[in-house]
């Protein structure tokens, strides 16, 4: 039987941006057409490589001085390739770089190199910086990294979350039913962080006309470490709403329990997305850092 979940009018559930109004349909080889300008300049002073390869949506293989080296592009976070919109991404990243002579530059206040090992840089080809593309053009998300970078970075995600292009398609990975949005996030709960995970939540409601179904729906953060599937039977009438805390608990009523490793949204800025069960966004909700 399912579960219907309710809280009395327990927030007004408005998200900034969030209509499919201006939604643009992909192209039929799935590869979102550019909407919007990157940053254009000439060709800034940086390590000049080869393109060997393409990795995913956000990371490339290059050769310097006869060296192979894998780079991931830096401030920026593209959809697995057995994700939604993750074979164009990739695909939008090979048309950016093409197979020529690309342009690296690092990052000012970044890491040199990530988890993994991968150079951290920014890409540039022929005057245009290639990080910035993909996010307008909807190939990648921007991360709140604190760099200098940050604010252009999440202006262009602004802009395709607006125009709905690329992953951000309502239609990208299968339409879904609209009304379920993320409404607030309480990210900074007193206390120490991973000791008060449970205080940390999630605010989702359902500002539509009918109820919707959002069993096997996900909530994530922009680094998509941290992923959360809503269990059978979690359904959201109108005007309904529910908080997901980070933490352990027991579910019921009006409150799910992650029980995640800790606290999940980062104090510096993050971005929540909700995402069907095929991974098409619903919605997305971005906070701190220099939204």
């Amino acid at each position: 039987m399912g579960r219907n979940l309710t809280i009395a009018a327990m927030v007004t559930v408005v998200l900034a941006g969030c209509s499919a109004d201006t939604a643009t349909s992909s192209t039929a080889d799935g590869v979102t057409p550019s909407t919007a300008s990157a940053t254009s300049n000439p060709a800034p002073d940086g390590d000049t490589a080869t393109v060997v390869t393409v990795s995913d949506g956000d990371s490339l293989v290059i050769v310097i001085d006869g060296e192979r080296i894998e780079v991931r592009l830096a401030g920026i976070n593209a959809p697995e390739a057995d994700e939604c919109h993750g074979d164009a991404s990739r695909t939008m990243l090979e048309q950016a770089v093409g197979t020529g002579t690309v342009v690296l530059r690092p990052v000012t206040g970044e890491d040199d190199v990530d988890q993994f090992g991968r150079l951290l840089r920014n890409v540039w080809v022929d005057g245009t910086w290639v990080n910035e593309q993909l996010v307008a053009d909807g190939a990648a998300l921007a991360l709140q990294t604190g760099t200098p970078d940050e604010d252009a970075l999440v202006a262009a995600e602004n802009h395709a979350w607006t125009a709905r292009v690329g992953m951000w398609d309502p239609a990208a990975c299968g339409e879904f039913p609209p009304g379920v949005v993320v409404s607030d996030v309480n990210y900074d709960p007193p206390g120490a962080d991973d000791e008060n995970a449970a205080a940390e939540f999630t605010l989702l409601g359902n500002d539509g006309d009918e109820a919707v179904d959002i069993s096997g729906w996900i909530v994530r953060d922009e680094s998509s470490l941290h992923r959360y599937t809503f269990p059978g039977g979690t359904v959201l009438a109108p005007g309904d709403g529910l908080r997901l805390h980070s933490g352990c608990g027991d579910d019921g009523g009006l409150d799910l329990y992650w029980c995640a490793d800790g606290a999940v949204w980062s104090n510096g800025g993050d971005t929540v997305l909700l995402q069907t069960p095929t991974g098409t966004v619903a919605s997305r909700y971005k906070y701190g850092g220099s939204f």
